[in-house]
């Protein structure tokens, strides 16, 4: 009796190899996704970093702008140093971002001065006038600017082996229209990122104030370097002075899936095998039903054969 054709092993080797190459086909697939699916999310964060950064830069800028705005109110109201140092007093406890301002006139002598009480030693290390470089290079440009300016950032050291990367602002006033001096400010960078930046953006992100060339001035808060981690940046270009705001943030993991769509495509994928396992379940139980329909046929059709052969020996 001949053998079906479907029924020798070379078919059931090929069939295997057919199986086996779906099933690499829709590893790659998943794969794929589950790769897409990452970069997707990275890519949201990466956005939401940047405009989180975006922000940080309005934040500063609107701090900045309300403290020159403070600086005018107080010398319109208080025209005379006595009444002028109480005024800073207060301003320099709702603006903890500077460090001290001072009314200088025209010759740059010193008219008024009040030094923030949370940094009451900055200048008992170094003596003031070694930063006056940089406040008559602010004032230059404030005066031809019409407006406020600031100077590059420097080192001020203080007690103990420490500093403060500092930076000044000056303001040219007047009075009845005749030059009334300078109005002078001077702002810790770090307290520009700690008093100005809201204090939700702060959390879990390295902010950090840098140089053009990418030297880091100042860095507030931390993450860990042994993950990977997104970052981006933003100018904040000033009147005399620019600067770069760098905001890091660690890739978070929560657990084995560190991410929603990742999770997705997995459950996904596993509901994919699992079809296919019953698919194949399925079609292995079709296979041995029709093979053994093939052997009961083949069978009843030697037994018709071997009847019709009897019947014909019989008659002869």
């Amino acid at each position: 009796m001949k053998r079906p054709q479907w029924l020798h092993p070379g078919h059931g080797t090929q069939r295997w190899a057919l199986w086996g190459l779906l099933c690499v086909l829709v590893g790659l697939l998943l794969a794929a996704l589950v790769f897409l699916a990452r970069e997707y999310e990275d890519s949201l964060n990466q956005t939401r970093l940047e405009q989180s950064a975006t922000n940080m830069t309005a934040d500063i800028r609107g701090g900045l702008l309300r403290s020159v705005q403070n600086l005018v109110a107080l010398h319109s109201t208080s025209g005379s140093p006595v009444p002028w140092e109480s005024g800073a007093a207060e301003m320099l406890a709702v603006h903890r971002e500077i460090v001290q301002v001072e009314w200088r006139d025209q010759n740059f002598h010193p008219r008024a001065r009040r030094t923030s009480p949370f940094q009451p030693d900055l200048f008992a290390y170094r003596p003031r006038q070694h930063a006056l470089p940089d406040v008559r290079q602010a004032c230059a440009n404030a005066q031809r600017a019409s407006g406020p300016a600031y100077s590059p950032s420097y080192f001020w050291p203080t007690a103990q082996g420490m500093g403060l990367e500092l930076m000044e602002l000056c303001l040219p006033v007047s009075l009845d229209g005749r030059p009334d001096g300078f109005l002078i400010a001077t702002y810790s960078l770090a307290g520009i990122l700690s008093e100005l930046i809201p204090a939700d953006a702060q959390r879990g992100r390295r902010i950090a104030l840098t140089d053009a060339d990418g030297t880091r001035l100042t860095i507030l808060g931390s993450i860990s370097n042994s993950s990977e981690v997104f970052h981006t940046q933003v100018l904040i270009d000033l009147p005399g002075a620019a600067y770069m705001l760098r905001v890091e943030r660690a890739r978070e993991y929560r657990g084995w899936f560190p991410h929603v769509l990742t999770v997705a495509v997995g459950v996904l994928a596993v509901g994919l095998i699992g079809v296919l396992a019953l698919f194949a379940r399925d079609l292995r139980r079709r296979l041995r039903a029709e093979r053994d329909l093939a052997e009961a046929l083949a069978f009843r059709k030697a037994m018709e054969d071997s009847l019709v052969t009897g019947l014909r020996a019989r008659d002869m």
